[in-house]
Formats: structure tokens, C-alpha cells, sequence
């Protein structure tokens, strides 16, 4: 099988590339409708569902998640299409006010804009960022609601190769050997150069691991072909922590 190389988020290193035919490539377009049709659905059938605690990012509820996701999605729609979020006539501060529903409403309508605007050809290669934390926080969401987790959802392979490029990147920056990430379906290489180790695991697995929801002992249960000890300190890469207590 062949692999990729990654890269981290600024843009070092070269680009993780996926390989073998196990998830179909969508447009970050397409990948970021998913997400919020996925969400959206969701939280608008569970009564109270902006409540419960979200225990992959401490001090959040779902509804701060969801204030979280609107901001950053209004803040893309500022980029790709100027004066569409203004035309909305709510400020930052007013955003913050708005209840469950209305929240909701005004992230479907901005992701509509920019959903539209990352499916035409000057944007199609925008977006894959955004697509990462959009993805990483429909998991959170559900995980918090207790729904189920997706399998083949059209968003994880973008989401994946973003994050794979973050590790990638922080490998880099410590000087660290490279090593393989092996799932169904492909491998990438975390660092430049010849692997000297496989980390092995299920999609899920290796993606909740390098998204900082996973401990440090959890990230040593993935199946490892060397001691993993001196890569653990990469998993810490951009905003991402392993944090100190299993949340999942």
C-alpha cells in the first residue's frame, strides 16, 4: 500500500494523501452540509438538548458548542461572501443572547451561504479546516446526547486528513522519527520520512486520539508496533490536548 505524507495546518511539510478506496471524497462543500443537516436534525427533535454538558470540551454545554460552531461558520461566511453575515444584523454580542432555536436557525442560514459558496470552483479547496471542527463537535454532540456516532459519514475523510496533517506537524516540530497510522481503508505518515512504527486502529479510534479526546493511556491502547512513548507528546498539536481524565 502506498502512503502519504502529512502536513500540519499552516501548511508545512507535504500533503497527506489517502490512500486505497475505503471512504468516497466529497467537497468541503458537501462534507460541511452533512455536519449540520446531521446536527441540526438532532438537536432541533431533543427538548432540552442544549443543556447537557459536553464532557470532550470542559465548561461547554451542547448550546455553547453549537454558539461555537455558528461563530466560526459566521466567521467563514465574513471571508468567502463580505456582507452576508452583516446583512444577518447580529453582532458577536447579540449571537450570545440568542436562545436554543434561534441559534439553529441563524447557523443554518450562514452555513447555507458558505456551504453554496465552497462548492464553487474558486473556494473548492477552502474549507477543510472548518470541516475538521465541525466534524469533531457533531461527535461531541452526540457523544454528550448519548445519539449514535456515524460509520461512513461524508465528512470523516477531509476531517481526518486535516488532523493527520496537525500530528504530522507537531512530529516535525519535535524532532521526532516518523511513524505510520493505519486504519480501514489507508495509512498516512505522521512525520517525513520512513516509519520506524505502525500505530493501528479503527477510524474512530485513531480520530478521537489525535483530536485531544482521548488520555494518554487511552492513546497507548491503540495497537502500537514499537513502545509508544516518545510520539505521545506530538498528540498535543494546535488546540488539541489529550486531556487528564477519560471523557469517552
Amino acid at each position: 500500500m502506498a502512503h502519504g505524507a502529512g502536513r500540519n495546518m499552516a501548511g508545512n511539510g507535504r500533503e497527506p494523501v489517502k490512500t486505497g478506496d475505503g471512504w468516497a471524497a466529497v467537497s468541503s462543500g458537501a462534507a460541511y452540509a452533512s455536519v449540520q443537516r446531521n446536527l441540526l436534525d438532532l438537536l432541533r427533535e431533543i427538548k432540552g438538548a442544549g443543556e447537557p454538558l459536553v464532557p470532550a470540551c470542559p465548561g461547554w454545554n451542547v448550546r455553547d458548542a453549537v454558539l461555537h460552531l455558528l461563530v466560526i461558520c459566521r466567521d467563514v461566511e465574513a471571508r468567502l461572501d463580505p456582507g452576508s453575515a452583516a446583512r444577518s444584523g447580529l453582532t458577536a454580542d447579540g449571537l450570545r443572547e440568542l436562545g436554543m432555536s434561534s441559534l439553529l436557525d441563524e447557523w443554518e442560514r450562514s452555513g447555507g451561504v458558505v456551504e453554496s459558496a465552497l462548492m464553487r470552483a474558486e473556494h473548492s479547496h477552502k474549507g477543510a479546516v472548518l470541516v475538521m471542527d465541525a466534524f469533531t463537535h457533531e461527535l461531541d454532540i452526540r457523544l454528550a446526547l448519548g445519539a449514535v456516532l456515524p460509520v461512513d459519514h461524508p465528512a470523516f475523510r477531509g476531517a481526518f486528513e486535516v488532523a493527520v496533517g496537525g500530528l504530522s506537524g507537531s512530529v516535525m516540530a519535535r524532532g521526532l522519527p516518523p511513524f505510520l497510522l493505519e486504519t480501514d481503508g489507508g495509512s498516512w505518515i505522521a512525520g517525513d520520512g520512513e516509519p520506524v512504527a505502525v500505530a493501528r486502529g479503527s477510524r474512530m479510534e485513531l480520530y478521537r486520539s489525535i483530536t485531544g479526546r482521548r488520555t494518554y493511556e487511552q492513546i497507548r491502547q491503540v495497537n502500537w508496533s514499537a513502545e509508544p512513548g516518545p510520539w505521545l507528546p506530538a498528540f498535543c498539536w494546535g488546540p488539541f490536548r489529550p486531556p487528564g481524565k477519560p471523557v469517552e
